[in-house]
């Protein structure tokens, strides 16, 4: 474990600023109360989990407040991410002081290839931080990765009035992960909602729905967006015209077949 005085510590996180990683959700927060309450019990007043792979905050405590230096400790993780994992194990922990006390930043992977970002802030002593990573890095070994979804992946057929075509797929365009506990219920809920029927003209990669996974890790939902898989033109005056008597007379339930 490296050591730094405030000036170096400061000095680390503008060096690397440019290399800026994209954002953290936050929007499946609060963890869940049965995992809140397994929490260790750590002498660092602030802090924040990050999990790299599913790029979420797991756990956090005042990690949105900014201090003297204007960096929250989720700026901080936003600014380090790339630089700290590509470093080798033994240099993937810088334990800092400045004019708050004690704190650290460090990256730690479980056995279950989970990886971890962390920052610490505000303890008595370097003994203090020292422990509250043993400490946490023990709580974060119940951790795994559970895959959700797939890039490309259909998950709708979704018929189309007044177009070429008379149907397009709904996709999912990115894989998604959720992060799971080996100490919970690890049911998945899966809920898909998305357009009964559309009209044309319709772009590829235009919003159609929404999926929402619902874990027993956090209190609230992941939401993925559904996609059109394909471009669809509108069709001549006929087409149009035959697809709106359909729909007059069998509403959304109309079926289109096929290929046709």
């Amino acid at each position: 474990m490296n050591k730094s005085s405030p000036v170096i510590y400061f000095q680390i996180i503008l060096s690397i600023g440019i290399c800026l990683s994209s954002e953290f959700s936050v929007s499946q927060l609060p963890l869940s109360a049965q995992l809140q309450k397994t929490f260790p019990a750590i002498n660092s007043q602030v802090f924040i989990i990050i999990n790299i792979e599913s790029r979420v905050v797991l756990y956090g405590k005042d990690f949105d407040k900014k201090n003297q230096g204007e960096e929250s400790l989720y700026d901080i993780c936003v600014n380090v991410e790339h630089d700290l994992i590509s470093k080798p194990d033994g240099q993937r922990t810088i334990i800092f002081q400045d004019r708050s006390g004690y704190g650290c930043i460090f990256c730690y992977t479980n056995s279950d290839s989970c990886t971890f970002l962390c920052v610490f802030g505000k303890a008595a002593s370097r003994q203090d931080v020292v422990r509250d990573i043993k400490l946490t890095q023990n709580w974060l070994n119940q951790f795994y990765l559970y895959e959700v979804s797939r890039r490309g992946e259909s998950v709708a057929k979704i018929p189309v009035l007044y177009g070429k075509s008379k149907s397009i797929s709904g996709v999912l365009t990115e894989h998604q992960s959720v992060i799971l506990s080996k100490n919970c219920d690890n049911n998945v809920k899966k809920i898909l909602q998305y357009r009964t029927i559309l009209a044309a003209p319709i772009q590829g990669g235009d919003s159609v729905g929404t999926v929402f996974y619902g874990t027993s890790t956090f209190q609230n939902t992941l939401t993925q967006e559904i996609k059109a898989d394909t471009t669809v033109e509108k069709a001549n005056r006929i087409r149009v015209l035959f697809d709106s008597i359909l729909y007059l007379i069998f509403g959304p339930r109309m079926t289109l077949k096929e290929g046709d």
